[in-house]
C-alpha cells in the first residue's frame, strides 16, 4: 500500500483557515471571510427560512446554513452591517471569489483541433444532472529513500524528510489534463452541467481529499484543469461543518479530511477495523499466482536482482518468501514513477538493466498484490473487504446523487482526490475487479434523469488517463454488479449499460448515517446553552463505527501526555488547543465547541482524555450530509435538556442565541418558530 506523505495540518502555520489561489486574490479573498466571520449577511438567515425545495432550486446561499449559530456571533450586528458590506461583497465574488458560468464555457473552447478527447452523447447531455468523479493523486516522489545505488533520485535525508511521496510537477499537469477532458466533456462551449448557474463556487462543485499533500494538489490540478478561473482553496471538514455556505461563496473549497490515515473513515475506513491486517496475511497466502511465483525460479531470480540494484530491504535475500514477492510492489511502483517522468527504469550504478520480460513480471506481482489488498484472492464478493473498507465512501457518494435527484442541493460536480488505495478498496464495494490503477485514474459517476421516471447512474473507469486519447476512446459505461453476483468482475467482462438509483442506493446507503449526523448537528447548534454530554453518548452507544476509546488512545495517548504540561492527566484551554490544532487542525471557537460538547467550560475547566475522545468522535468521527440540513430529514429522538422556546432571548456562554443555533443547522421550520414567538433577528 501507498504510505508516508506530510498531512497538510504539518504543511501550515497554526490557525491558517485556507490557501487560496490564484495568488493575487489571497488578501481579497481571505479578507471577506475574516469580516464574515464577525458579521455575516442577515439574507443567509433569511434565505434560508425564506425558501423551500423546488423542483430546480433558485437560490444557491441556501445550501449551507449561517455561520452564526457555533460562533456566537450578534445577528442583530449582522443585521446592522449587511447594507454597509452588501456591495463590497458582491466586488468580492466577481472579481475575486467565484467565477461566472459563461466564462468557463469559453474557456472550453481551448479544446484542442481534434475536438474533445471524451466527447459527451448529446442524448446524454440532456438529461445529466451530477457528475461524481472519483481519482487517484497524479505521479509523485517515491514516498522512501530508494536506496544507495539508484541514480534517479538523491541520496540526502533531508530531501525525503521534507519531500518523500509528494506530487511532482508531472503528477499535477496529469491531474489537470483529466480535468480539461472533464470541462470539455461536461460544459463544453454552452456551460454543459453548469448551464444555468450564475457563477461557479462551492454551491455548485464539491471537492473532498485526504490529508496528504498529493492528494490535495491533485485535487487542486484537477479544477485547475476543469474550472481554470475560479478561485480555489484549502479548508478542513470541520470548518466546513461551522461555515459552510460563507466559505463556498467566495470560491470553490477543496474539504481537507481532519483525520490523518489511521483514524480517516471517508479514504482510509479499512485502517479503522482493527481485523483488516489478519484478513490481508490471510488473503496473500489464498493468492494462486503469489503462492506460485515465490518458489518459481524465474521470479526468485527476479528478486535477487531488483535486491541487488534497489537495496530494497523487504526483497532482501533469507526473508519470508511470500513477504520478499509482496514487497516487490514498492518497486513495481518505483518503475511506474520512472515512467510518468520518462527517466530510464531503475537507472544504478551497476549499469544493470531491467529487461522487457522482468518488468512485465514485475507489473504482474504488483497488480495481483493490488488485487489482493481488498478483494478476495479467489474473487468470492462474501470474503472480500471492499464494504468494510469503503462503505462510507459509497454511501457518500450515493448521497450526493440522492440530494441531487430530490433538488435538495444545487452540486453539479463532486469531487474525491485518494490514493489507489482508496479506490481499490470502493471498486471492490461496487463488485468490481480493478486490472490496473495508473496515476490519475478515476471513477465517473453520472447521475441522469430517466425521462419515463426516477433516475440512474452511468459508470465510467480510465486506469489511465496519462495514456492520452485512446485511453479515453475506448471508455463504456457499465451496469455496476453491486453484490448481484457471487464473485469480482473485471470491467471488460460487466454488461454495458446503467443501474438505478434505486439500486445504487440499496447497496452503498449505510443505515441510519444522516439521521445520526442530524442530531449531532442539533447537538452543536445547543452545546453552550445547555447539557449536551448525555446525549452525545447516546448517539455514540447507537453507532460508533470510528474508532473506539481504547483504539484513539493507540494514536493520541502519548500526544496527549505531551500536551499536558502540568501532568495533572487533564488539558486546560491553551493545552487543548494547542493538542487539537496538530491531530486534527481545529482552531479558534471550535474549540471552545469541544468543551461545550461534554458540559465543560473553556474558561474554567479541564477535559480528561475521555472527554476530548468524546468530542473528537462527535467532530471529527461522526460522517453525513451537510447540505441535507437544509431537507427536513428527521433526527434521532434525543433525551437531553434542550433550552424552551418561550425564553427565545437566552444566550449561551458564547452569546449564542436559540435562533443563531437553529439558523447553524439549518432547522427551518424551528427558525420560524421562533421569529413568530418574537427572537431577536
Amino acid at each position: 500500500m501507498e504510505g508516508g506523505g506530510t498531512p497538510l495540518s504539518a504543511l501550515l502555520p497554526n490557525g491558517f483557515v485556507g490557501a487560496f489561489v490564484p495568488a493575487p486574490s489571497a488578501v481579497q479573498l481571505v479578507l471577506p471571510v475574516a469580516r464574515a466571520a464577525q458579521a455575516p449577511s442577515l439574507s443567509v438567515l433569511t434565505a434560508t427560512v425564506g425558501s423551500a425545495a423546488t423542483k430546480e432550486p433558485e437560490a444557491p446561499a441556501t445550501c449551507g446554513g449561517s455561520l452564526a449559530g457555533c460562533l456566537g456571533v450578534s445577528l442583530a450586528t449582522a443585521g446592522v452591517s449587511a447594507a454597509r458590506n452588501s456591495k463590497r461583497r458582491r466586488k468580492a465574488r466577481v472579481g475575486g471569489g467565484s467565477v461566472r458560468a459563461h466564462q468557463v464555457a469559453r474557456l472550453a473552447t481551448r479544446s484542442s483541433s481534434e475536438g474533445p478527447v471524451w466527447p459527451l452523447n448529446p442524448m446524454d447531455a440532456k438529461t445529466l444532472r451530477q457528475v461524481v468523479v472519483v481519482h487517484r493523486h497524479g505521479t509523485r516522489f517515491p514516498t522512501k529513500p530508494t536506496g544507495a545505488g539508484n541514480l534517479s533520485w538523491p541520496q540526502r535525508a533531508a530531501f525525503w524528510e521534507k519531500y518523500k511521496g509528494h506530487l511532482t510537477p508531472v503528477g499535477n499537469k496529469q491531474l489537470q489534463d483529466v480535468g480539461d477532458a472533464f470541462r470539455e466533456r461536461y460544459i463544453g462551449e454552452d456551460g454543459g452541467l453548469f448551464k444555468g448557474c450564475p457563477q461557479i463556487d462551492g454551491r455548485v462543485i464539491a471537492c473532498y481529499t485526504s490529508n496528504i499533500q498529493r492528494t490535495l494538489q491533485s485535487a487542486w490540478s484537477f479544477l485547475m484543469g476543469l474550472v481554470p478561473d475560479a478561485s480555489i482553496f484549502f479548508t478542513f471538514r470541520t470548518e466546513r461543518v461551522f461555515a459552510g455556505a460563507l466559505r463556498q461563496s467566495v470560491g470553490v473549497p477543496i474539504y481537507v479530511e481532519d483525520a490523518t490515515e489511521g483514524d480517516d473513515k471517508l479514504f482510509h475506513e479499512w485502517t479503522i477495523q482493527p481485523g483488516y491486517k489478519k484478513w490481508l496475511k490471510e488473503n496473500q497466502h489464498r493468492s494462486e499466482f503469489l503462492r506460485w511465483a515465490k518458489d518459481d525460479p524465474e521470479y526468485i531470480a527476479l528478486l535477487d536482482k531488483l535486491y541487488e540494484t534497489t537495496n530494497e530491504p523487504k526483497l532482501k535475500p533469507g526473508k519470508d518468501p511470500l513477504d520478499r514477492l509482496v514487497g516487490a510492489k514498492d518497486v513495481d511502483t518505483l518503475v511506474s514513477i520512472d515512467e510518468s517522468h520518462k527517466r530510464p527504469i531503475l537507472a544504478n550504478e551497476y549499469g544493470e538493466p531491467l529487461l522487457p520480460n522482468e518488468q512485465e513480471m514485475l507489473r504482474k506481482i504488483g497488480n495481483e498484490v493490488k488485487r489482493c489488498w481488498f478483494g478476495d484472492a479467489n474473487g468470492d464478493v462474501e470474503r472480500s473487504y471492499g464494504e468494510r473498507g469503503a462503505a462510507y465512501l459509497a454511501h457518500k457518494i450515493w448521497r450526493h446523487m440522492d440530494e441531487r435527484a430530490r433538488s435538495m442541493s444545487h452540486l453539479r460536480l463532486v469531487e474525491f482526490s485518494c490514493h489507489d488505495t482508496s479506490m481499490c478498496a470502493l471498486a471492490t464495494h461496487l463488485g468490481l475487479e480493478l486490472s490496473e490503477i495508473g496515476f490519475g485514474a478515476f471513477f465517473a459517476f453520472e447521475l441522469h434523469e430517466d425521462t419515463r421516471g426516477g433516475h440512474f447512474v452511468k459508470f465510467y473507469y480510465n486506469s489511465m488517463p496519462a495514456g492520452g486519447r485512446n485511453t479515453y476512446a475506448r471508455l463504456k459505461s457499465v451496469a455496476l454488479p453491486l453484490g448481484s453476483l457471487a464473485t469480482l468482475q473485471k470491467l471488460d467482462h460487466c454488461t454495458p449499460g446503467q443501474v438505478s438509483l434505486d439500486t445504487f442506493e440499496q447497496h452503498c446507503k449505510v443505515p441510519e448515517v444522516e439521521e445520526t449526523f442530524e442530531s449531532f448537528m442539533d447537538l452543536l447548534g445547543r452545546a453552550d446553552l445547555g447539557p449536551t454530554r448525555r446525549d452525545l453518548e447516546t448517539l455514540l452507544e447507537r453507532g460508533n463505527t470510528w474508532l473506539d476509546f481504547s483504539e484513539w488512545k493507540a494514536h493520541h495517548h502519548d500526544s496527549f501526555l505531551s500536551f499536558d504540561k502540568n501532568k495533572d492527566g487533564a488539558l486546560c484551554r491553551p493545552e487543548m488547543e494547542k493538542a487539537v490544532a496538530e491531530w486534527y487542525g481545529i482552531s479558534g471557537k471550535t474549540v471552545d465547541l469541544v468543551f461545550h460538547l461534554v458540559d465543560r467550560n473553556p474558561d474554567e475547566d479541564l477535559l480528561t482524555e475521555e472527554d476530548v475522545y468524546l468530542a473528537m468522535c462527535a467532530l471529527v468521527g461522526m460522517r453525513g450530509s451537510i447540505s441535507a440540513k437544509t431537507a427536513g430529514t428527521m433526527s434521532l429522538p434525543l433525551s437531553g435538556e434542550v433550552i424552551p422556546d418561550d425564553n427565545v432571548h437566552t444566550r449561551g456562554a458564547g452569546g449564542t442565541t436559540s435562533l443563531m443555533s437553529a439558523a447553524n443547522v439549518g432547522d427551518v421550520e424551528h427558525c420560524r418558530n421562533l421569529i413568530a414567538q418574537g427572537a431577536d433577528v
